[in-house]
């Protein structure tokens, strides 16, 4: 079964947003044994909540696991900090013990490729074991270039096979996806999302397409 681990090259990139994208295409592919896992949630006493975004994104057609969840909305070494945080090795098998042999299954990281674990230690130390094929949401910011450039890289020096970077409310006059696919891994682009508190569903539906797309070209390798 497909295995996927979604990273950010930054916080607030749409990490979230693409997971859901992503995990609506799985869905439809494997007839609904498609599940979504988020192993560090931050924020939960303010509502936030990544499983239930892709849960309502999805219509309740898949599965959804948070696996530590935290009340502040501040870095997971933070707000884990004197609430027993996991160890590196607990988070890993916390998610490898949620993993469904009958599923397809998406992981989502937390803030950026180099933000702290419960721990401390950078997520993309601590994943380095799941050797998953990964998908990088890019930075479309004026700044942007490098800071994708400099995640892929980090990911790249662990290990990570980087198989798509996905840019969203992307502009053109930047540059950034154009620069990035220099480095001869597919890029796509979607549109900008529609400003709050317009639901994210006509969004999704538009893009479905190409969401599907990125899916079938995971499973063709």
């Amino acid at each position: 079964m497909l295995r996927l681990l979604v990273f950010g090259c930054n916080t607030d990139v749409g990490k979230t947003v693409v997971s859901a994208g992503l995990m609506r295409a799985l869905s439809k592919v494997t007839d609904g044994r498609a599940l979504y896992i988020k192993p560090l949630q931050t924020g939960a006493a303010l509502g936030h909540c990544d499983s239930r975004t892709v849960l309502e994104a999805c219509k309740g057609q898949v599965a959804t696991k948070t696996l530590f969840a935290w009340d502040e909305p501040v870095s997971p070494h933070i707000a884990a900090a004197g609430n027993y945080p996991p160890s590196d090795e607990e988070t890993c098998n916390a998610i490898n013990s949620a993993l469904d042999p009958e599923s397809c299954c998406l992981i989502e990281t937390a803030g950026g490729v180099l933000s702290p674990g419960a721990s401390g230690t950078p997520q993309a130390d601590m994943y380095q074991q799941m050797k998953y094929p990964t998908v990088l949401v890019g930075d479309s910011k004026l700044g942007g270039i490098s800071t994708t450039l400099t995640a892929l890289e980090c990911l790249g020096r662990r290990g990570y096979d980087v198989q798509r970077i996905i840019f969203i409310n992307h502009t053109t006059s930047l540059g950034n996806a154009e620069y990035v696919t220099r480095k001869g891994i597919p890029v796509d682009v979607l549109p900008s999302l529609p400003p709050l508190p317009i639901s994210l569903d006509q969004w999704h539906t538009a893009n479905e397409k190409h969401f599907e797309n990125i899916i079938a070209g995971f499973h063709s390798k």
